[in-house]
C-alpha cells in the first residue's frame, strides 16, 4: 500500500469519524432541549426560573469555548473531545437524577452547568478536528458536519416529543443518550 493511500484511509477514517461525533453533539444537545416544557412542569418554574436554568448551560458553554483550545493543547484534539463527551453526559446524567430522584433546582442548575461547559469544549474540539480533516481531504466538508449536527437535533428533537408523549421519566431518557453517545464517540 502507497504512502499516499494509506493517509487517504486515515483521513477517510477520520472524516467518518467527525460526521458521527458532530451528529452525536447534537443528538445530546437537543435531547436535554427537547424536555424543557416537561422540565418547566416537573418543578413548576417560573419562566424566570426557567431562563435561570438555561443560563446555567449558557454560562458553562462561554467558559469552555475559549479553554478548549488550552485543552486541546493539553490533551490533543481526540482527548478534548471525549473529555468535552465526558462532561456533557455526566452533567446531563446528573441532572436527570437531580430532576426525577432529588428533585433539586440546585443540582440541575450545577449540573447544566458542567453539561454546557462540556457543549463548548467539545464544540470547539470537534470543529478543530473537521478543519484538519478538510486540510486532509483537500476539499470543504464542514458543511455536511454541520448538516449532521442539525439532522441530530431534528431526529433528537422527535425522540424527544415521543418521551414526552409517552411519559418516559426524563431521566431514563438522558440515561439512554447518554449510551448512545459513549457508543458513537
Amino acid at each position: 500500500m502507497s504512502v499516499l493511500a494509506l493517509e487517504r484511509s486515515v483521513v477517510t477514517r477520520a472524516r467518518t469519524g467527525v460526521f458521527i461525533v458532530f451528529a452525536a453533539s447534537g443528538f445530546a444537545f437537543s435531547s436535554w432541549a427537547s424536555r424543557l416544557p416537561d422540565i418547566k412542569r416537573s418543578l413548576d418554574l417560573s419562566p424566570g426560573e426557567l431562563g435561570t436554568l438555561l443560563l446555567a448551560t449558557a454560562l458553562g458553554s462561554v467558559v469552555g469555548l475559549p479553554l478548549a483550545g488550552r485543552v486541546i493543547r493539553a490533551l490533543g484534539t481526540t482527548r478534548a473531545v471525549l473529555f468535552g463527551v465526558a462532561c456533557v453526559v455526566l452533567g446531563y446524567g446528573v441532572a436527570g437524577l437531580g430532576l426525577d430522584v432529588l428533585r433539586s433546582y440546585p443540582v440541575i442548575w450545577a449540573a447544566t452547568l458542567v453539561a454546557g461547559l462540556g457543549m463548548g469544549i467539545w464544540d470547539v474540539a470537534m470543529n478543530h478536528e473537521g478543519a484538519e480533516v478538510e486540510r486532509g481531504l483537500g476539499r470543504s466538508i464542514m458543511p455536511w458536519f454541520h448538516a449532521a449536527f442539525s439532522g441530530a437535533t431534528v431526529l433528537s428533537a422527535l425522540i424527544g416529543s415521543a418521551m414526552t408523549g409517552l411519559h418516559v421519566p426524563i431521566s431514563a431518557h438522558l440515561i439512554a443518550v447518554i449510551v448512545v453517545c459513549l457508543l458513537y464517540t
